[in-house]
């Protein structure tokens, strides 16, 4: 048996229109695998944008499927051909073929249709809104709305800034700036016990980065009037270098959330180490300068590459010397092994004469 399952819409008179790009899955079901529980396993694995569930009731099992997606652009349609036996229903004849649904053919289509797929549908300010899911994100520019139940009454709204999202941004440029504190700070550290220096232990650069940062979040700033240093906002800088946030003392600060936004985005001048600039304005352009094509981490990275560069070269040199030496040698030494042995040859030979003359003698 195979069974084709495709998600789509029906307009008026149950014509299928296909999702764009058009999705049909194939589902094959051999001998042996036409039981509902094998044929719900083979539905569910086949990604097709529906799940398949046995629901057992006073008339028996019945295979339940339905599509992942809500909305009516997430209808179903399945064609279905078979000759083996399958009671889907209790009163569906015992064929395969019962798997088809489809209301525009209604000869073919053995499912009935107990969930009918719909759009939520709101009214926002007078005009008309729907939503394949409960939530309008494009209803108001910049809202989100989620609804939750049906009103027969216009219900107000009222949508002012939320904390959550600002402590979230702030909570993340807090653990991005540990993070590079606690980096630099393993990359440059010392062991007394082990006697063991860090990669990058003593280079100018790295220790040069490290204070320009810790000097970015620890100068007071006249950005806002209200907020003038982290820790006015509850962000409080702790002995090793890194960032603590103080949730009560950010919470309270965020009442004032025009005087946040300035203190960490006011642009003040645009001239490096202005005091007016906030301090996301303060790190960007600190950044900057630092990765520019003639920035310091920029200027440094190349210098150390050009460093390997010329100790590979001076690697590569001495081995090609290391390699004519020891070809040199080896031919000298050969050399001597054979002048070796041709003196030895001819002092066996000179020993042979003399005994030779001494028993003529």
């Amino acid at each position: 048996m195979e069974a084709s399952i495709e998600l789509g819409s029906y307009s008026a008179g149950n014509v299928f229109t296909a999702q764009t790009p058009p999705k049909s899955v194939g589902i094959v079901i051999g001998t042996g695998e036409d039981s509902l529980e094998s044929i719900r396993t083979k539905i569910n694995a086949a990604n097709a944008g529906v799940t398949a569930s046995i629901v057992k009731d006073a008339s028996g099992a019945r295979l339940a499927i339905q599509s992942t997606t809500t909305g009516i652009a997430n209808a179903i349609r399945i064609s279905a051909t078979a000759d083996t036996a399958l009671p889907v229903l209790p009163t569906d004849p015992p064929s395969l073929a019962s798997l088809g649904y489809d209301p525009g053919a209604p000869a073919a289509s053995k499912l009935t249709q107990t969930v009918e797929p719909k759009n939520a549908q709101a009214t926002v300010n007078g005009l008309a809104v729907t939503s394949a899911t409960n939530t309008f994100a494009d209803a108001i520019e910049g809202v989100t709305l989620n609804v939750a139940k049906v009103t027969t009454a216009a219900v107000q709204i009222q949508v002012g800034p939320s904390n959550d999202a600002f402590k979230k941004a702030i909570n993340d440029f807090v653990k991005s700036y540990n993070d590079i504190n606690t980096y630099l700070t393993a990359q440059t550290k010392y062991d007394p016990t082990t006697k063991t220096a860090a990669t990058l232990q003593g280079d100018g650069a790295t220790l040069s980065l490290q204070r320009q940062l810790r000097s970015a979040v620890t100068s007071p700033s006249g950005a806002s009037s209200v907020f003038q240093t982290l820790s006015d906002l509850g962000i409080q800088v702790q002995a090793a270098g890194g960032l603590l946030v103080n949730d009560a003392k950010l919470t309270a600060a965020l009442s004032n959330p025009s005087e946040v936004a300035k203190a960490f985005s006011n642009a003040g001048s645009g001239a490096n180490g202005d005091p007016a600039a906030g301090l996301a304005v303060r790190l960007t352009t600190l950044t900057s300068a630092l990765t520019n094509t003639d920035g310091a981490l920029t200027t440094r990275s190349a210098g150390l590459q050009a460093s390997i560069k010329r100790n590979d070269d001076d690697v590569a040199k001495l081995q090609t010397r290391i390699a004519a030496t020891k070809a040199r040698l080896l031919a000298q030494y050969g050399g001597l092994d054979t002048k070796i042995s041709q003196l030895n040859s001819l002092n066996t030979y000179i020993n042979q004469q003399f005994f030779a003359t001494n028993k003529t003698a």
